[in-house]
């Protein structure tokens, strides 16, 4: 039996129903390409008509003045834990083969925040590591870039990079 839910784009925060049992979708809204497993799920449906009065229910919250997600706390499903290390992979390959290593550990770390929002000091290292780069170099340059405004910590040991 399919089942769907209800996403938004975390770039532009464009609501949108999903096949939860397909891997990628694009946002509507800025016609990106969204990993859906990455993505939270505001709500889960086992049917389309389901899926579409979340959808409603969401949009009217939003009209209303609520904040992002404007679901009920009580109807939000829980963030899957992040996926194996193969995800990784698929980060640290687009980051530039070319420049310093400060550079690449910048994009390193956006490449993590825009897979999976948020990322832990741990997986950033290991990361570095597969680029070729000093896994002791890991936190200092975390510092430097929250020292710089260019990374910041969104939690207590979770950081995200801040959009170039």
């Amino acid at each position: 039996m399919t089942e769907y839910g209800l996403v938004a784009c975390f770039s532009c925060k464009t609501p949108k129903g999903v096949d939860l049992s397909r891997k990628t979708t694009e946002c509507n809204g800025c016609g990106r390409r969204l990993e859906i497993a990455s993505l939270r799920i505001l709500a889960r449906a086992a049917s389309v008509a389901e899926l579409q009065e979340a959808l409603a229910r969401h949009n009217e919250a939003r009209a209303r003045g609520a904040q992002e997600g404007a679901l009920l706390e009580s109807q939000v499903v829980p963030r899957r834990a992040p996926g194996p290390p193969r995800d990784l992979e698929a980060v640290v390959a687009r980051v530039p083969p070319r420049g310093g290593e400060a550079a690449r550990a910048l994009a390193l770390a956006r490449g993590l925040t825009e897979h999976a929002g948020a990322f832990g000091e741990d997986r950033f290292v290991e990361a570095l590591a597969s680029l070729g780069i000093a896994a002791e170099k890991g936190p200092g340059f975390l510092r430097r870039f929250l020292e710089e405004g260019s990374v910041v910590e969104a939690r207590p040991g979770r950081y995200r990079a801040v959009p170039a």
